[in-house]
Protein backbone atom coordinates (compact mmCIF):
# COMPACT_ATOMS: atom_id res chain seq x y z
CA UNK A 1 0.00 0.00 0.00
CA UNK A 2 2.70 2.61 0.86
CA UNK A 3 4.28 1.48 -2.49
CA UNK A 4 1.82 2.65 -4.52
CA UNK A 5 1.03 5.97 -2.30
CA UNK A 6 4.89 6.53 -2.55
CA UNK A 7 4.63 5.73 -6.90
CA UNK A 8 1.69 8.12 -7.15
CA UNK A 9 2.87 10.81 -4.59
CA UNK A 10 6.28 10.68 -7.27
CA UNK A 11 4.19 11.44 -10.34
CA UNK A 12 1.96 13.88 -8.75
CA UNK A 13 3.95 15.44 -6.04
CA UNK A 14 7.66 14.78 -5.38
CA UNK A 15 7.70 16.71 -2.23
CA UNK A 16 5.09 14.46 -0.39
CA UNK A 17 6.82 11.44 -1.58
CA UNK A 18 9.69 12.01 0.78
CA UNK A 19 7.98 11.33 4.06
CA UNK A 20 5.84 8.11 2.61
CA UNK A 21 9.44 6.83 1.35
CA UNK A 22 10.69 7.30 5.31
CA UNK A 23 7.97 5.76 6.64
CA UNK A 24 7.84 2.48 4.16
CA UNK A 25 12.21 2.12 4.84
CA UNK A 26 11.15 2.26 8.81
CA UNK A 27 8.52 -0.76 7.93
CA UNK A 28 10.95 -2.37 5.54
CA UNK A 29 13.63 -2.19 8.50
CA UNK A 30 11.40 -3.43 10.93
CA UNK A 31 10.52 -6.18 9.11
CA UNK A 32 13.53 -7.45 8.10
CA UNK A 33 14.72 -6.95 11.73
CA UNK A 34 11.79 -9.66 12.39
CA UNK A 35 12.28 -11.60 9.48
CA UNK A 36 16.39 -11.86 10.76
CA UNK A 37 17.59 -14.84 11.66
CA UNK A 38 18.40 -14.43 15.44
CA UNK A 39 22.09 -14.77 16.49
CA UNK A 40 22.92 -17.73 18.51
CA UNK A 41 24.07 -16.54 21.85
CA UNK A 42 25.64 -20.26 22.48
CA UNK A 43 23.47 -20.06 25.36
CA UNK A 44 24.35 -23.78 25.88
CA UNK A 45 27.93 -23.71 25.18
CA UNK A 46 28.38 -20.71 28.10
CA UNK A 47 26.49 -23.60 30.83
CA UNK A 48 29.79 -25.67 30.12
CA UNK A 49 32.45 -23.11 30.17
CA UNK A 50 33.25 -23.25 33.46
CA UNK A 51 37.29 -24.54 33.27
CA UNK A 52 36.10 -27.26 34.27
CA UNK A 53 38.09 -30.52 31.44
CA UNK A 54 35.50 -32.72 29.54
CA UNK A 55 35.53 -34.92 27.25
CA UNK A 56 33.69 -33.46 23.42
CA UNK A 57 33.45 -34.78 19.87
CA UNK A 58 32.75 -31.88 17.29
CA UNK A 59 33.76 -31.31 13.46
CA UNK A 60 37.05 -28.62 13.16
CA UNK A 61 35.36 -25.80 10.76
CA UNK A 62 38.85 -23.70 10.94
CA UNK A 63 42.22 -24.78 11.41
CA UNK A 64 45.24 -22.71 12.22
CA UNK A 65 48.54 -23.14 11.40
CA UNK A 66 51.14 -24.75 13.64
CA UNK A 67 53.14 -22.52 15.49
CA UNK A 68 55.77 -22.67 17.37
CA UNK A 69 55.95 -20.33 20.36
CA UNK A 70 58.81 -19.70 22.75
CA UNK A 71 57.13 -18.90 26.24
CA UNK A 72 58.12 -17.90 29.52
CA UNK A 73 57.63 -19.95 32.41
CA UNK A 74 55.39 -17.55 35.47
CA UNK A 75 57.76 -15.85 38.48
CA UNK A 76 60.76 -17.52 36.71
CA UNK A 77 63.28 -16.47 33.71
CA UNK A 78 62.98 -19.90 32.28
CA UNK A 79 61.58 -20.43 28.74
CA UNK A 80 60.04 -23.22 27.00
CA UNK A 81 59.31 -23.89 23.19
CA UNK A 82 56.04 -25.29 22.75
CA UNK A 83 53.97 -25.83 19.26
CA UNK A 84 50.40 -24.73 19.01
CA UNK A 85 47.58 -24.71 17.13
CA UNK A 86 44.04 -22.78 17.01
CA UNK A 87 40.89 -24.71 15.56
CA UNK A 88 37.11 -23.60 15.67
CA UNK A 89 35.92 -26.68 16.73
CA UNK A 90 32.15 -26.98 16.30
CA UNK A 91 30.70 -29.79 19.22
CA UNK A 92 27.92 -32.25 18.01
CA UNK A 93 25.17 -34.15 20.47
CA UNK A 94 23.23 -32.05 21.84
CA UNK A 95 25.08 -28.84 22.21
CA UNK A 96 25.34 -27.51 18.10
CA UNK A 97 28.05 -24.70 18.83
CA UNK A 98 31.20 -23.72 18.15
CA UNK A 99 34.30 -23.34 20.38
CA UNK A 100 37.66 -21.51 19.55
CA UNK A 101 40.53 -24.05 20.91
CA UNK A 102 44.39 -23.97 21.63
CA UNK A 103 45.60 -27.43 20.93
CA UNK A 104 49.20 -27.23 22.55
CA UNK A 105 52.18 -29.55 22.89
CA UNK A 106 55.49 -29.43 23.68
CA UNK A 107 58.23 -28.96 21.19
CA UNK A 108 59.75 -32.06 21.64
CA UNK A 109 56.22 -34.48 21.21
CA UNK A 110 54.45 -35.44 18.28
CA UNK A 111 51.73 -33.30 16.66
CA UNK A 112 48.42 -34.42 15.52
CA UNK A 113 47.42 -33.56 12.17
CA UNK A 114 44.21 -31.74 12.24
CA UNK A 115 42.80 -30.50 9.66
CA UNK A 116 39.23 -28.49 8.07
CA UNK A 117 36.50 -30.64 8.40
CA UNK A 118 37.72 -33.51 10.52
CA UNK A 119 35.97 -35.40 13.38
CA UNK A 120 38.07 -35.03 16.71
CA UNK A 121 37.19 -36.01 20.24
CA UNK A 122 39.42 -34.06 22.83
CA UNK A 123 39.10 -33.00 26.64
CA UNK A 124 38.76 -29.79 27.06
CA UNK A 125 38.85 -26.67 29.73
CA UNK A 126 36.58 -24.07 28.48
CA UNK A 127 36.23 -20.45 29.74
CA UNK A 128 34.02 -17.28 28.18
CA UNK A 129 35.96 -14.17 27.07
CA UNK A 130 36.20 -11.71 29.78
CA UNK A 131 34.39 -8.59 29.17
CA UNK A 132 35.30 -4.93 30.08
CA UNK A 133 33.07 -2.81 30.51
CA UNK A 134 35.12 0.26 30.36
CA UNK A 135 33.89 3.01 27.84
CA UNK A 136 36.05 2.54 24.36
CA UNK A 137 37.15 -0.86 24.78
CA UNK A 138 36.75 -3.30 22.38
CA UNK A 139 34.20 -5.85 24.02
CA UNK A 140 35.34 -9.43 22.61
CA UNK A 141 33.07 -11.14 25.01
CA UNK A 142 30.32 -9.79 23.02
CA UNK A 143 32.18 -9.43 19.57
CA UNK A 144 32.43 -13.69 19.82
CA UNK A 145 28.91 -14.65 19.89
CA UNK A 146 28.32 -12.93 16.60
CA UNK A 147 31.06 -14.43 15.13
CA UNK A 148 29.55 -18.16 16.11
CA UNK A 149 31.82 -18.73 19.26
CA UNK A 150 30.69 -19.80 22.40
CA UNK A 151 33.46 -20.39 24.59
CA UNK A 152 37.05 -20.40 24.45
CA UNK A 153 39.21 -23.62 25.35
CA UNK A 154 42.47 -25.49 25.37
CA UNK A 155 43.70 -28.57 25.11
CA UNK A 156 46.93 -31.14 24.92
CA UNK A 157 47.75 -32.88 21.75
CA UNK A 158 47.69 -36.01 23.60
CA UNK A 159 44.31 -35.75 24.85
CA UNK A 160 42.49 -34.99 21.09
CA UNK A 161 42.49 -38.07 18.78
CA UNK A 162 40.98 -37.51 15.32
CA UNK A 163 37.97 -40.59 15.10
CA UNK A 164 37.40 -39.48 10.96
CA UNK A 165 39.16 -37.90 8.32
CA UNK A 166 36.92 -35.56 6.00
CA UNK A 167 37.02 -37.11 2.57
CA UNK A 168 35.56 -33.68 0.74
CA UNK A 169 36.19 -30.29 2.26
CA UNK A 170 33.57 -27.77 2.10
CA UNK A 171 33.68 -24.89 0.49
CA UNK A 172 34.96 -22.80 3.61
CA UNK A 173 37.62 -25.14 4.61
CA UNK A 174 39.06 -24.45 1.46
CA UNK A 175 38.61 -21.30 0.92
CA UNK A 176 40.49 -21.27 4.39
CA UNK A 177 43.09 -23.40 3.62
CA UNK A 178 43.67 -21.27 0.63
CA UNK A 179 43.91 -18.40 3.17
CA UNK A 180 46.10 -20.26 5.56
CA UNK A 181 49.00 -21.56 2.23
CA UNK A 182 49.29 -17.59 1.24
CA UNK A 183 50.01 -16.59 4.91
CA UNK A 184 52.34 -19.45 4.88
CA UNK A 185 54.11 -18.82 1.70
CA UNK A 186 54.84 -15.52 2.61
CA UNK A 187 56.28 -16.36 5.88
CA UNK A 188 58.21 -19.43 4.70
CA UNK A 189 59.32 -16.98 1.69
CA UNK A 190 61.06 -14.73 4.91
CA UNK A 191 62.66 -17.22 6.51
CA UNK A 192 64.53 -18.99 3.97
CA UNK A 193 67.74 -17.33 2.10
CA UNK A 194 65.86 -16.19 -0.83
CA UNK A 195 64.44 -14.13 1.07
CA UNK A 196 67.46 -12.56 2.13
CA UNK A 197 69.13 -12.39 -1.41
CA UNK A 198 67.40 -9.85 -2.26
CA UNK A 199 68.47 -6.13 -2.63
CA UNK A 200 68.10 -4.51 0.38
CA UNK A 201 65.14 -2.28 0.11
CA UNK A 202 62.96 -5.46 -0.63
CA UNK A 203 64.42 -7.31 1.91
CA UNK A 204 61.54 -9.00 3.96
CA UNK A 205 62.08 -10.45 7.49
CA UNK A 206 59.19 -12.27 9.64
CA UNK A 207 57.90 -8.84 10.98
CA UNK A 208 57.38 -7.31 7.44
CA UNK A 209 56.06 -10.98 5.88
CA UNK A 210 54.21 -10.29 8.93
CA UNK A 211 52.72 -7.35 8.25
CA UNK A 212 52.22 -8.13 4.62
CA UNK A 213 50.08 -11.36 5.26
CA UNK A 214 47.92 -9.37 7.77
CA UNK A 215 47.55 -6.51 4.69
CA UNK A 216 46.94 -8.76 2.26
CA UNK A 217 44.96 -11.72 3.79
CA UNK A 218 43.42 -10.58 7.04
CA UNK A 219 45.12 -12.85 9.03
CA UNK A 220 47.21 -11.55 11.90
CA UNK A 221 48.08 -14.29 13.62
CA UNK A 222 51.71 -13.96 12.88
CA UNK A 223 51.68 -10.49 14.28
CA UNK A 224 54.69 -10.31 17.17
CA UNK A 225 52.88 -8.32 20.33
CA UNK A 226 56.13 -5.81 19.80
CA UNK A 227 54.78 -4.89 16.02
CA UNK A 228 51.35 -4.84 17.23
CA UNK A 229 52.12 -2.38 20.47
CA UNK A 230 53.04 -0.04 18.02
CA UNK A 231 50.81 0.56 15.69
CA UNK A 232 48.10 0.69 18.15
CA UNK A 233 49.86 3.47 19.67
CA UNK A 234 50.35 5.19 16.51
CA UNK A 235 46.71 4.84 16.08
CA UNK A 236 47.31 3.42 12.77
CA UNK A 237 46.59 -0.35 13.71
CA UNK A 238 43.43 -0.34 10.82
CA UNK A 239 46.39 -0.93 7.71
CA UNK A 240 47.06 -4.27 9.24
CA UNK A 241 43.45 -5.01 8.48
CA UNK A 242 41.81 -5.82 5.29
CA UNK A 243 39.28 -2.76 5.08
CA UNK A 244 37.82 -1.00 1.98
CA UNK A 245 40.91 0.86 1.31
CA UNK A 246 42.87 -2.31 0.53
CA UNK A 247 39.72 -3.53 -1.78
CA UNK A 248 39.69 -0.20 -3.50
CA UNK A 249 43.28 0.09 -3.90
CA UNK A 250 43.38 -4.03 -5.41
CA UNK A 251 39.64 -2.89 -8.09
CA UNK A 252 41.56 0.12 -9.15
CA UNK A 253 44.72 -1.90 -10.41
CA UNK A 254 42.38 -4.39 -11.65
CA UNK A 255 40.37 -1.84 -13.36
CA UNK A 256 43.61 -0.31 -14.57
CA UNK A 257 45.29 -3.66 -16.21
CA UNK A 258 42.01 -4.71 -17.78
CA UNK A 259 41.67 -1.39 -19.24
CA UNK A 260 45.82 -1.37 -20.51
CA UNK A 261 44.99 -4.77 -22.09
CA UNK A 262 42.40 -2.87 -24.58
CA UNK A 263 39.44 -4.64 -23.21
CA UNK A 264 35.79 -2.66 -23.65
CA UNK A 265 34.32 -1.31 -20.78
CA UNK A 266 31.97 -3.62 -20.12
CA UNK A 267 34.58 -6.77 -20.24
CA UNK A 268 36.82 -3.92 -17.37
CA UNK A 269 34.06 -3.35 -15.75
CA UNK A 270 32.70 -7.10 -15.36
CA UNK A 271 36.14 -8.46 -14.41
CA UNK A 272 36.79 -5.95 -11.85
CA UNK A 273 33.87 -6.89 -10.55
CA UNK A 274 34.22 -10.80 -10.25
CA UNK A 275 37.95 -10.14 -9.17
CA UNK A 276 36.73 -7.81 -6.35
CA UNK A 277 34.16 -10.28 -5.22
CA UNK A 278 36.80 -13.00 -5.13
CA UNK A 279 39.46 -10.59 -2.85
CA UNK A 280 36.66 -10.08 -0.45
CA UNK A 281 35.26 -13.83 -0.38
CA UNK A 282 38.80 -14.53 0.02
CA UNK A 283 39.89 -11.92 2.84
CA UNK A 284 37.28 -13.06 5.07
CA UNK A 285 34.04 -10.37 3.89
CA UNK A 286 34.06 -8.44 7.07
CA UNK A 287 31.97 -5.32 7.21
CA UNK A 288 34.18 -2.72 5.80
CA UNK A 289 35.73 -4.63 2.57
CA UNK A 290 31.68 -6.00 2.24
CA UNK A 291 30.27 -1.89 2.18
CA UNK A 292 33.18 -1.24 -0.24
CA UNK A 293 32.65 -4.13 -2.33
CA UNK A 294 29.11 -2.80 -3.16
CA UNK A 295 30.57 0.33 -3.34
CA UNK A 296 33.06 -0.59 -6.44
CA UNK A 297 30.09 -2.47 -8.15
CA UNK A 298 28.12 0.51 -8.31
CA UNK A 299 30.17 2.61 -9.15
CA UNK A 300 31.30 0.28 -11.95
CA UNK A 301 27.51 -0.41 -12.83
CA UNK A 302 26.87 3.55 -13.13
CA UNK A 303 29.89 4.03 -15.64
CA UNK A 304 28.18 1.12 -17.51
CA UNK A 305 24.95 3.12 -17.62
CA UNK A 306 26.46 6.44 -17.90
CA UNK A 307 24.73 7.85 -15.16
CA UNK A 308 26.40 10.40 -12.64
CA UNK A 309 27.84 8.53 -10.08
CA UNK A 310 26.85 10.81 -6.32
CA UNK A 311 29.19 9.32 -3.31
CA UNK A 312 26.34 9.66 -0.98
CA UNK A 313 23.97 7.88 -3.20
CA UNK A 314 26.44 5.08 -3.53
CA UNK A 315 27.07 4.31 0.31
CA UNK A 316 23.24 4.72 1.02
CA UNK A 317 22.37 2.13 -1.19
CA UNK A 318 25.63 0.37 -0.11
CA UNK A 319 24.31 0.45 3.74
CA UNK A 320 20.88 -0.55 2.77
CA UNK A 321 22.00 -3.84 1.01
CA UNK A 322 23.96 -4.54 4.48
CA UNK A 323 21.59 -3.92 6.76
CA UNK A 324 19.05 -5.44 4.57
CA UNK A 325 20.73 -8.52 4.90
CA UNK A 326 21.81 -8.48 8.62
CA UNK A 327 20.30 -5.61 10.56
CA UNK A 328 22.03 -6.27 13.80
CA UNK A 329 24.96 -4.60 11.73
CA UNK A 330 23.52 -1.54 12.90
CA UNK A 331 24.76 -1.92 16.36
CA UNK A 332 28.38 -2.70 14.84
CA UNK A 333 31.07 -0.02 15.78
CA UNK A 334 32.98 -0.98 12.82
CA UNK A 335 29.92 -0.24 10.56
CA UNK A 336 29.48 2.92 12.30
CA UNK A 337 32.49 4.07 12.53
CA UNK A 338 33.21 3.17 8.42
CA UNK A 339 30.24 4.72 7.63
CA UNK A 340 30.39 7.79 9.39
CA UNK A 341 33.93 8.55 7.58
CA UNK A 342 32.75 7.47 4.45
CA UNK A 343 29.64 10.31 5.18
CA UNK A 344 32.44 12.55 6.53
CA UNK A 345 34.54 12.85 3.52
CA UNK A 346 31.67 12.49 0.63
CA UNK A 347 28.92 14.81 2.53
CA UNK A 348 31.62 17.66 4.34
CA UNK A 349 34.70 17.08 2.34
CA UNK A 350 33.74 17.24 -0.99
CA UNK A 351 31.90 19.65 -1.03
CA UNK A 352 33.82 22.34 0.43
CA UNK A 353 36.42 21.01 -1.98
CA UNK A 354 33.71 22.18 -4.92
CA UNK A 355 33.16 25.28 -3.33
CA UNK A 356 36.90 26.41 -2.53
CA UNK A 357 39.68 25.36 -4.74
CA UNK A 358 37.75 22.29 -7.02
CA UNK A 359 37.21 24.77 -9.95
CA UNK A 360 41.26 25.62 -9.57
CA UNK A 361 42.60 22.39 -9.90
CA UNK A 362 39.84 21.50 -13.33
CA UNK A 363 41.17 24.79 -14.74
CA UNK A 364 44.93 23.62 -14.16
CA UNK A 365 44.07 19.75 -15.68
CA UNK A 366 45.10 20.74 -19.28
CA UNK A 367 47.47 23.51 -19.03
CA UNK A 368 48.63 22.89 -22.41
CA UNK A 369 45.05 22.86 -24.00
CA UNK A 370 44.87 26.25 -25.31
CA UNK A 371 41.67 26.38 -26.99
CA UNK A 372 39.59 25.62 -23.81
CA UNK A 373 40.65 28.73 -22.22
CA UNK A 374 37.72 30.90 -23.53
CA UNK A 375 35.17 28.30 -21.95
CA UNK A 376 36.42 29.06 -18.66
CA UNK A 377 34.89 31.78 -16.07
CA UNK A 378 37.27 35.02 -16.39
CA UNK A 379 38.82 34.13 -12.70
CA UNK A 380 40.06 30.98 -13.39
CA UNK A 381 40.86 31.99 -16.91
CA UNK A 382 43.74 34.64 -15.44
CA UNK A 383 44.39 31.75 -12.90
CA UNK A 384 45.69 29.39 -15.95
Amino acid sequence: MLLAVTAIALRIAPRLAWPVTGLLFVLLGTLCAEIAPSVNQQKQLVLLADNSPRTVEGEVVRAGPVRTVISTTPFSTKTREERSQQIDLRLSSSVDSTARVTVYTPAEEAFPQIHCGDAVRAMLAMHREERFLDPGVWDAGAYLPRQGIGALGSAKAEKMAVVATAKTQTFACRLHSLQVAAGSSLIDFAERDAGHRLPAFLGLDHDDAAMLTAMLTGDRRYLQRGVRVGFERTGSFHLLVVSGLHLAIFSGLVLWVTRRLGLSRVWASLITIGCSLGYAVFTGFGIPVERAFWMVTLYLIGRLLWRERVALNVIGVAALVMLAADPSSLFDSGFQMTLLSVLAVAGIAVPVAEKTFGPYLRAVRNLRVLRIDPSLPPKLRSFA
